[in-house]
């Protein structure tokens, strides 16, 4: 009830207005904010978002919509933001207070006739087109080319990295050494990419327009190609692809060149997993109880495993300041921690099962300790094996090779690949979230 009218209340100085009896309801998807929309009798009011203690967009910036949306600002529908109060002895919490735009969301998962599926696309294209046309990149930051930004946001998500992993990540590594490997030219100017766009995040009404793109909150001054790679990669079949590239083209000024999107595609994928990251990190740390970001956690660490697909020989080695941290290896959530999600009233079936299931947990480690050991020609990956121990041996396993993966080549991805069945092994419904 407390909460309750901390919202109202923030709401009703946003407004300049008494509410009198206001509701006020939780709004429903995203793992991001806690999200509520208010309302009275007369109809929705506004949208109160609410930084969590922690989750996936650790640390939290509530003042990072507002910028972004006064760099959208006239390109395509968006709420306005009313209000931002970062102090949290404010309203309790940071938390900033929104227009309510109205209009309905689809999900992916919806069944819809392919015909209309096709308008819907057609409709995201020509949106996204208008804002990078349109948008103000220089509100969200001073970098000159596309080049210079995709540098930029690869060494903000580097900074995730160091700070939420609990340990080293070979897969993610890896995914880093193929990116710098790999960068584009990028001699073009920057665009206001959404950094989110997706069918979830758009709203429609009833004639099937847009009335509005929602969830600014990972915005950003970069390359155009990002945002159009982030749609193929996580909005099903709102992927702006196909037919739509020509109706963005038209929008947008800018053509799309398939020959790089592999780069693009795999950029979008490597950062997602610092969400899972920082996610996770805020379960361990005590600072969330929410159970879905246990199984985003679990999902994305599995998921950054199959990254080890992208070790080639030739890449450029891991940058020294990553490279010189501790190799051994730690658990995203401790086993008490685990036990106490795992327990939790919000905790699936699942989820909850996967966490408690300690036999088939066994049984992954041992295949992976297995493999490892049928793995011949590396004395020092051999020496690590040579402990009765599976626990022990597979953690020194870990030592070796995510130390010899920071400058190796290709010969290691049979060895990275068992060493992963830890946790990629394992028949469980992650497998299907994980993030490909």
């Amino acid at each position: 009830m407390a909460v309750q009218v901390q919202i109202v209340r923030a709401a009703e100085t946003a407004l300049g207005r008494s509410l009198g009896e206001a509701r006020v309801e939780p709004m429903p998807g995203g793992h991001s904010w806690d999200t509520y929309l208010v309302s009275t009798a007369s109809g929705p009011e506004a949208v109160v978002r609410v930084a969590p203690r922690g989750g996936t967009l650790d640390p939290y910036d509530v003042e990072a919509e507002r910028r972004a949306l006064r760099a959208a600002r006239g390109a395509l529908p968006a709420p306005d933001v009313l209000l931002v109060a970062a102090d949290p002895s404010e309203f309790g919490a940071p938390l900033q207070v929104q227009t309510v735009v109205p209009g309905a969301r689809l999900r992916s998962s919806q069944k819809i006739p392919l015909h209309e599926k096709e308008r819907y696309r057609a409709a995201m294209a020509v949106a996204l087109g208008d804002l990078h046309r349109s948008g103000d990149p220089s509100q969200l930051s001073a970098v000159r080319t596309t080049g210079e930004a995709i540098r930029s946001i690869i060494d903000t998500e580097v900074e995730h990295y160091r700070r939420a992993a609990p340990a080293r990540q070979p897969g993610f590594e890896i995914g880093l050494r193929w990116l710098l490997s790999n960068l584009p030219g990028g001699g073009d100017e920057p665009v206001v990419c959404h950094g989110d766009y997706r069918i979830g995040n758009i709203l429609w009404d009833d004639g099937g327009e847009i009335s509005g793109v929602l969830d600014w909150e990972r915005a950003w001054a970069g390359d155009p190609m990002c945002d159009i790679a982030f749609t193929r990669q996580f909005s099903a079949w709102g992927g702006i692809d196909r037919e739509a590239v020509a109706l963005y083209e038209r929008a947008s000024g800018r053509k799309v060149d398939e020959s790089v999107m592999p780069f693009y595609l795999r950029l979008e994928r490597w950062r997602s997993y610092t969400a899972s990251m920082r996610g996770i990190s805020a379960l361990a740390s005590g600072k969330s109880d929410r159970a879905a970001l246990a199984a985003i956690g679990e999902a994305g660490n599995s998921g950054m495993w199959d990254l080890v697909g992208w070790l080639e020989d030739g890449l450029v080695p891991l940058p020294p300041e990553l490279a010189k941290r501790p190799s051994h290896y730690a658990p995203m959530l401790g086993a008490a921690r685990r036990m106490e999600i795992a327990r939790h009233p919000d905790t699936g079936g699942p989820l909850r099962s996967h966490l408690l299931d300690e036999e088939e947990e066994g049984h992954a480690l041992r295949r992976s300790v297995d493999r490892l050991r049928a793995i011949g020609g590396m004395p020092a990956l051999a020496k690590a094996l040579d402990l009765p121990d599976s626990e022990a041996a597979w953690e020194a396993a870990f030592e070796v090779l995510t130390v010899a993966a920071a400058d190796g080549g290709r010969n290691l991805a049979a060895a990275l690949q068992a060493l992963g069945l830890r946790f990629t092994g394992r028949p469980t419904f992650l497998r299907e979230m994980a993030w490909r």
